[in-house]
């Protein structure tokens, strides 16, 4: 199978995006804004909560009023895909920023700069995409192992020390990364009882290991914008796949569930809630926004 048709529109999107190199701030993952972090979190919840609500009816069926089905962790793949992707590329945007405004002197280099950015990203949201992590597309996942093998070296674009230099150190503290991602407690984000618990236990499956390796961006630029490319798209397939590979894991456990378009509609309206905190949240730009939802009745 092929990986997800959405990767292109993910691609369109990244090129007509982008900080421009202006107004640098530290990543919002480094220990000093870890906590503004909460927003791409309830993003994750949102597309976690809108795949799950998708899987209930396609195991329903157009006719059937109550249906009794299995169901894996297609859906959190596809979130915590995403999350990372979002991540990534972010943190990644940070670094050229800086870049831009101390290696950037004139129009040729920073258009340079932004060309290289714009590569680097596309390259992680293919080796982010959800469908490529499906557990049936292992040939998905071995074409890019392939491609990596044949890849080459082009001539360095900047002097690696001159790279290294520009760079800025920051420090993403992975721990207090994992608390804020993984740590879903009863009462914070949903109601224990919401959806028969099925959505507490389906936002559990978010494997917050995908945002542990946010560190080793700088390095990778740094091969990247040197000419040694193959370094840098191993190094970055590398803790892709580690990270992707815990959470194929993860999302592997099976849940027999009974299901009836009461428990589709709790899950949908949990969806709308994570979507509408997290536009309140832009809007307001709080740190601490809580995704609350009165228990339900509703049996799984």
């Amino acid at each position: 199978m092929r990986p997800g048709n959405g990767f292109a529109m993910f691609v369109v999107a990244i090129i007509s995006s982008g900080p421009g190199f202006a107004a640098c701030t530290p990543p919002r993952y480094a220990t000093q804004l870890a906590e503004a972090a909460g927003e791409l979190r309830l993003e994750a919840q949102s597309t976690l909560l809108r795949g799950l609500a998708n899987s209930l009816r396609s195991a329903l069926g157009d006719d059937n009023s109550v249906a009794k089905a299995s169901i894996g962790g297609r859906y959190a793949i596809a979130a915590a895909g995403g999350l990372a992707s979002s991540a990534y590329s972010e943190t990644l945007d940070d670094y050229f920023c800086v870049l831009g405004e101390k290696l950037g002197a004139d129009a040729t280099k920073k258009a340079l700069l932004n060309k290289e950015r714009l590569a680097m990203r596309a390259t992680l949201l293919k080796y982010f995409d959800a469908g490529r992590w499906q557990p049936e597309n292992t040939e998905a996942r071995d074409k890019i192992t392939d491609a990596l093998i044949a890849e080459t070296s082009a001539p360095p674009l900047f002097n690696m020390a001159e790279i290294d230099a520009a760079l800025p150190d920051y420090n993403f503290d992975t721990l207090k990364i994992s608390e804020i991602f993984g740590g879903v407690k009863v009462g914070d984000l949903v109601g224990v009882g919401a959806c028969g618990g099925l959505v507490y236990r389906s936002i559990r499956q978010i494997d917050p290991s995908v945002l542990a390796d946010l560190q080793l961006v700088p390095v990778v630029i740094s091969k990247w914008l040197a000419g040694d490319r193959a370094s840098a798209k191993l190094d970055m397939w590398t803790f892709v796949s580690s990270q992707m590979s815990k959470q194929l894991t993860t999302a592997s456990n099976i849940e027999k569930l009974t299901i009836d378009k009461p428990l589709i509609s709790c899950i949908d309206n949990a969806a709308q809630a994570a979507e509408q905190k997290m536009e309140e949240k832009k809007a307001d730009g709080s740190a601490h926004a809580v995704l609350t939802l009165q228990p339900s009745s509703v049996k799984s």
